[in-house]
């Protein structure tokens, strides 16, 4: 009878387990465990995501816990417990090349009674250096900044005190009339930065290509840093087309690319949204269609001179931002990855900061409102999830482009 009694109450205490539920203090609970797997996605050179899957307790007397856990070599220290019962992340100023730890459980009136069963170790990759990229800094349509945009400018010191960023480039529209009144104050402007600025020029900047040669220069460029290589580009020239003797001076400049770790392209236009591809969903979600032409050389010239190089392409454009476009955008594929971001308006209004590390990139989105974006990383404004982001009604005239 004895050992009838221990084999039933075995079986019961594996029934319970099986099904997560647990008796505490004469209450029965049913717990249903998310997966046991932590999601980490770095998206800052010192801050961390986490995630999980959605988590369902029938008795909301629990506390759901994220523990950080520092590991250096044999020794552990929990530098960071949080509740996360009211949102799905936490972040952490974390040092990088030291491993840390992530680990999830339960917590029922201060004591833990269950565990995710996996605990992720990484460790934050080794930043080398750091890049802004502002789109559209002259701010809201219709509306002269007299200067860059405020709310960016809000943010200079931000960049003054980065300990990595080296430069910046801004992706197109500086400013809402090419005049000398105006560039002369976004000279100012830029005179509160310790670090140097490339332009990349857009439809509001380049009404005067005289007057911005005879200011900064040849309207596009390139450079290397760190063996990466740098392409400023003009995607105002053709419009939106890039042929002629700029094409000519990127084929030129590729001429060593396999010697590059990494290309970067900067244009203002969002230049890969073309008719017959699936980019073309983004037409009514960028800041303007005038002067576009959804039937440019992008495909057939420019994409084949990157696609299946050995070194990483990014193209990064400027002409999102406003009330009635997307904050961002994000694609990859292969060796190719799409990047747009801007301000004028939007909620979530934003500039990016792109870390190059000893691994991979790390893009940040910096709030110019100082909000909770809809989405952790810029990887989540992609085709598949810009249908939940909610937009102002477009508009797409050309008295509205007269105006700003």
């Amino acid at each position: 009878m004895i050992k009838i009694k221990k084999i039933n109450i075995f079986i019961i205490l594996i029934i319970l387990l099986m099904n997560s539920n647990l008796l505490l203090n004469g209450q029965m609970f049913r717990i249903i465990m998310p997966q046991p797997q932590l999601d980490v996605d770095i998206y800052s050179y010192n801050k961390i995501f986490i995630k999980w899957d959605e988590i369902n307790i029938e008795k909301k007397k629990f506390e759901f816990i994220i523990r950080i856990i520092r590991i250096t070599g044999i020794n552990e220290e929990i530098i960071s417990e949080s509740n996360i019962a009211d949102k799905i992340y936490i972040d952490e100023d974390l040092e990088q090349g030291i491993q840390y730890s992530y680990k999830a459980h339960f917590i029922y009136q201060g004591e833990k009674i269950s565990d995710n069963s996996e605990t992720i170790k990484i460790s934050l990759p080794v930043t080398e250096y750091s890049f802004y990229v502002a789109g559209h800094v002259y701010g809201v349509p219709g509306v002269n900044s007299d200067g860059v945009y405020h709310p960016f400018k809000n943010k200079f010191d931000y960049i003054n005190y980065h300990p990595y960023i080296e430069f910046g480039v801004f992706t197109g529209d500086i400013v809402i009339t090419s005049n000398i009144y105006n560039w002369d104050k976004i000279d100012i402007d830029l005179e509160l930065l310790n670090k140097p600025v490339y332009f990349s020029y857009g439809n509001h900047d380049y009404t005067d290509p005289s007057l911005l040669i005879s200011r900064y220069g040849p309207t596009y460029k390139s450079f290397i840093y760190n063996n990466d290589l740098f392409l400023i580009l003009n995607s105002e020239i053709g419009p939106h087309n890039i042929k002629g003797d700029q094409l000519n001076f990127i084929k030129n400049e590729l001429g060593s690319a396999n010697n590059f770790r990494n290309i970067f392209v900067f244009v203002h236009r969002l230049i890969w949204i073309s008719e017959n591809t699936k980019y073309k969903i983004l037409e009514k979600k960028i800041n303007s269609t005038v002067g576009y032409d959804f039937n440019s050389n992008f495909w057939n010239e420019i994409e084949p001179l990157f696609h299946g190089l050995k070194a990483q392409v990014y193209f990064f454009a400027g002409d999102l931002g406003v009330s009635w476009a997307l904050p961002a955008f994000y694609d990859h594929y292969d060796n190719i990855c799409f990047i747009a971001s801007g301000m004028g308006g939007n909620p979530e209004e934003n500039f990016l900061i792109v870390n190059v590390t000893n691994e991979d990139l790390i893009i940040e989105m910096i709030s110019l409102q100082d909000i909770q974006f809809k989405f952790s990383s810029i990887k989540d404004y992609n085709l598949k999830n810009i249908s939940k982001i909610k937009l102002a009604e477009p508009i797409f005239l050309e008295e509205h482009e007269l105006i700003d």
